[in-house]
């Protein structure tokens, strides 16, 4: 078996197989849940009052009545879901209209993520890590995957597809949005150590989803360390459940904004306050971003074009250029009080409809498209060690919960 190098001796991000709890392939698909941070109370109230089965009722505390704990235990006790006889390497492949990637799932080290290795481009909500670390603590279980990028590697992403091409997935299925989540299982040990070194050659990660999973892992690692005084002795709770996908598959979709400041500002002032940074020009329809700078803004029932005036004022940094950014700072915070407004994020898949649904309703007062940022956009603002405001990337296709779960007692 593969031997990693000592904490203070490696330079690479650490990633290794495990013993995964899975649900029998028969149905896998009603497991399987969309992850609780990319699913509306609406649909998570509706799927598990349909579905017994449903991995949400482990993911959210108020739909279990003993428990998330008790919601895990009983889907094995049950027979839903067995534990894996060895540690292996799975191969996570989805695919959605005509777009596809393939990555590894294993574990990650909290040790990585609290030196940098394993990097964030995101800012975080204090709530969120909190419930999540709760949640993870309760469970005794790192029960829904972080979504990692890595920079490709050619024979690795070879070694993934032959793989695929030689065996069957031992779970396949179509998810309710029509994208196609299969697994395969790699038990080979000759393989295992050779991904194992393949993964050697990485000397960082990058989060695309999952921020407050990841800084939820951290912080129960910390928490159990306190608790057994193993200042030194390495814990199961020191990793957690991950999936590197190469760069080069992923697409990112907007992050769009959508706006209440409880009557406290009307079309034409928000317009006049807007026209400081940026041009407005009136559209006769709805107006998707088709380059950086530009941006879509929806109220009373009509488009408008925003063109940001002083792209050259912060082209010096990373994050400040991104689009996401610009709307904080110009939009949120200096024009609707975000401190005590309601903002609301909704993701690309749903389309500009969206935006004008959640208007026109009466539930918002306006919406802001925003062109999505790119995969190297992210990486530089990682590796400056900066942070986008929070939802400011979506990728698509997601990934599930439930497929996978790494249990802390294996």
């Amino acid at each position: 078996m593969h031997i990693k190098a000592t904490r203070e001796e490696y330079n690479f991000v650490q990633f290794r197989p495990f013993k995964a709890l899975r649900p029998l392939a028969s149905i896998a698909g009603k497991v399987a849940a969309r992850q609780i941070d990319s699913s509306s109370s609406f649909d998570v109230k509706r799927e598990t009052e349909c579905n017994p089965l449903s991995f949400l009722h482990v993911e959210v505390s108020d739909l279990s009545p003993a428990g998330e704990r008790a919601a895990l235990d009983r889907l094995q006790i049950e027979g839903h879901m067995k534990t894996d006889p060895a540690p292996s390497y799975y191969i996570y492949s989805i695919e959605k209209d005509g777009h596809a990637l393939s990555g590894v799932v294993g574990l990650a080290s909290v040790f990585d993520y609290d030196r940098g290795r394993i990097r964030r481009h995101e800012d975080i909500q204090e709530f969120r890590v909190l419930d999540r670390t709760r949640q993870i603590d309760t469970c005794n279980a790192s029960t829904s995957p972080v979504f990692l990028i890595h920079r490709q590697i050619e024979e690795l992403s070879r070694l993934i597809c032959n793989w695929k091409s030689q065996y069957p997935a031992e779970q396949s299925f179509t998810a309710d949005d029509r994208s196609v989540h299969s697994i395969w299982r790699i038990d080979c040990p000759n393989l295992i150590e050779d991904i194992s070194t393949l993964f050697d050659s990485i000397p960082v990660a990058y989060i695309a989803d999952g921020h407050h999973r990841a800084a939820a892992a951290s912080r129960l690692a910390d928490l159990r360390r306190s608790q057994t005084g193993a200042a030194a002795q390495e814990l199961n709770s020191d990793w957690f459940l991950s999936v590197l996908f190469p760069d080069v598959e992923l697409k990112v979709l907007d992050y769009n904004r959508v706006v209440n400041t409880h009557g406290k500002i009307s079309k034409e002032h928000l317009l006049g306050a807007l026209s400081d940074d940026f041009d407005i020009s009136k559209c006769e329809s709805q107006k998707r971003p088709s380059r950086k700078g530009e941006f879509g803004l929806y109220m009373g029932g009509e488009w408008y074009s925003l063109h940001f005036k002083h792209s050259d004022q912060v082209a010096r940094c990373p994050v400040k250029r991104v689009d996401t950014s610009i709307i904080q700072e110009c939009v949120l915070r200096k024009i609707a009080h975000s401190h005590s407004s309601h903002v609301d994020f909704v993701g690309g898949f749903l389309g500009l409809s969206e935006l004008e649904r959640r208007v026109n309703s009466g539930e918002m007062e306006f919406a802001i498209a925003v062109f999505p940022p790119s995969i190297s956009e992210l990486i530089e603002v990682a590796d400056a060690g900066l942070l986008m405001p929070p939802k400011s990337t979506w990728f698509e296709p997601k990934i599930m919960s439930g497929l996978l779960v790494y249990k802390f007692d294996q």
